[in-house]
C-alpha cells in the first residue's frame, strides 16, 4: 500500500472526493496503484463508484472503482524540505569525517537521489530519505526522528509516494490536517 492519505482509504465519515479532485488508487490492482484525478462519478446500490484519469493527461485509466480503493489526497501547501543541502553535507561529513558507520542503502547516492527526489516534487520522500539518514549518522535522536517523521504530510502537488514496507518511513497516523506516509488501513 502506498500509505499515503489521512483519512484511511475507504474511511467511513472520510470526506468523498469530487470530480476534479486528486486521489490516490490502492485497490486490488496493484500495478495500477498510484494518484489520479477523479473524471466521473457514478451512484450505485453500493455506493459511489468512481472512474480515475491520469492526474497528468486525463486519459482515463480505471473505471468502476470503489470508494474503498481511493484515498483522496488534500489540498494544501506541500511539505517544506529545510535546507536540504546543508543536510546532506552535514550526513556525509557525520559518516566520512567522524567515521559513524551507517545502515542507510545508498548513503554515497544521497545527495543526488535527494535532490532527484526534489526535482520530481516529491518533497515528503526526500525529507523522510534525509532524517533517516540523520538518525543513523546520530545527528538526530530517536525521539527528534519520531517526531519529525510524524509531522511529514504529503498535500497538493507533493507526487510522495511511500509503501507501509517501505524503510524510508515508518510514520503513525496522525491527524488529518494533511497526508501522513504508512498510516493507511488495510
Amino acid at each position: 500500500m502506498y500509505g499515503l492519505p489521512s483519512p484511511s482509504v475507504g474511511e467511513l465519515g472520510a470526506a468523498s472526493p469530487t470530480v476534479g479532485d486528486y486521489v490516490v488508487y490502492e485497490g486490488r490492482l496493484d500495478k495500477f496503484w498510484g494518484r489520479y484525478r477523479v473524471a466521473a462519478i457514478t451512484e450505485r446500490p453500493h455506493g459511489h463508484s468512481y472512474d480515475l484519469s491520469s492526474y497528468r493527461d486525463d486519459a482515463l485509466l480505471l473505471r468502476n472503482v470503489s470508494r474503498r480503493s481511493i484515498a483522496l489526497v488534500p489540498a494544501g501547501l506541500v511539505h517544506r524540505v529545510d535546507n536540504p543541502v546543508d543536510r546532506i553535507d552535514a550526513v556525509l561529513r557525520r559518516r566520512i569525517g567522524h567515521g559513524v558507520e551507517t545502515n542507510v542503502a545508498h548513503v554515497d547516492k544521497l545527495p543526488s537521489t535527494t535532490l532527484s527526489l526534489l526535482a520530481l516534487n516529491r518533497y515528503v520522500e526526500a525529507d523522510s530519505l534525509l532524517l533517516h539518514a540523520e538518525l543513523a549518522t546520530q545527528i538526530l535522536s530517536a525521539a527528534a526522528f519520531r517526531h519529525r517523521v510524524e509531522q511529514l504530510r504529503i498535500r497538493g502537488n507533493d507526487e510522495s509516494y511511500l509503501t507501509q514496507h517501505s524503510d524510508l518511513t515508518t510514520a503513525t497516523p496522525h491527524t488529518d490536517q494533511g497526508t501522513s506516509p504508512g498510516n493507511l488501513a488495510q
